[in-house]
């Protein structure tokens, strides 16, 4: 991002501190129940949001060296991201594809390769099928590498899409988030440890809560680095939109 506009931003948090008023957005509204219950709906938005489009699925920190893999699922799709011994990352579904049983448990790990825990069909950090218990059973075009999906990886991060015909276009993707990313250097980051836990939650309910700073003053009193007071600017970046949470140094 370009100098001029961190300052810009900057100027606007100060302003809103400055003359106490805080952040807020244009209207009030309220939303529909069904927005977040009705079934029909929630495939629906499975389908155009998260599988028809590419999704920032991992940071380089998750698989930084050769062998490293992050395995994970994206709207029930299996994906395994892997760093090849050519230290590139590749995309593929989590799936052998003899019987589709999952290669890799989800979260981060490392190996030489994958194999199969039903038959032993074996895989290298390419994709490439590499061994298969008695393979003269079987006809050569029934042996298969992984499936791979459309991948790139850029300024930390790695951007994945989960359809293997998918169109990943990194730069379109991003747009002005792009150099707000930039900014951050998460190509300098390292995975320190991981943590999962199961949320029975609505997708829409993460991002409302994650994008609205009318909470944090109240639930975040000890884990930001600022209280909110209400001067926590929402902004919008392209398709993209981030929290701009001002550390209380700023003034």
């Amino acid at each position: 991002m370009e100098k001029s506009e961190r300052v810009a931003i900057a100027k606007h948090v100060l302003s809103l501190i400055e003359n106490e008023t805080p952040f807020e957005g244009p209207e009030s509204w309220e939303a529909d129940i069904g927005r977040f219950v009705d079934q029909e709906r929630f495939e629906l938005e499975k389908r155009k949001l998260f599988l028809e489009r590419p999704q920032l699925i991992a940071l380089s920190a998750d698989v930084p060296n050769s062998g490293d893999y992050y395995a994970t699922d994206i709207a029930g799709k299996p994906i395994l991201i892997v760093r090849g011994k050519d230290g590139v990352v590749r995309a593929f579904l989590n799936a052998c594809r003899h019987r589709g049983v999952k290669l890799a448990d989800e979260g981060c790990g490392h190996g030489k390769g994958f194999v199969c825990p039903y038959h032993g069909w074996t895989y290298d950090t390419a994709g490439e099928l590499i061994g298969v218990p008695s393979r003269a059973a079987f006809e050569p075009s029934q042996l298969r590498g992984l499936i791979a999906l459309p991948t790139h990886e850029e300024i930390g991060v790695i951007v994945v899409h989960p359809d293997p015909e998918g169109h990943l276009d990194f730069d379109a993707f991003l747009g002005p988030m792009k150099g707000v990313l930039e900014d951050i250097d998460l190509g300098g980051f390292s995975l320190l440890s991981q943590y999962r836990e199961p949320a029975r939650i609505n997708w829409k309910h993460a991002v409302d809560g994650g994008m609205e700073s009318y909470h944090v003053q109240f639930l975040h009193t000890t884990t930001l680095v600022t209280d909110g007071g209400g001067s926590l600017p929402h902004m919008q970046f392209g398709a993209n939109h981030a929290f701009i949470p001002p550390g209380p140094t700023i003034t």
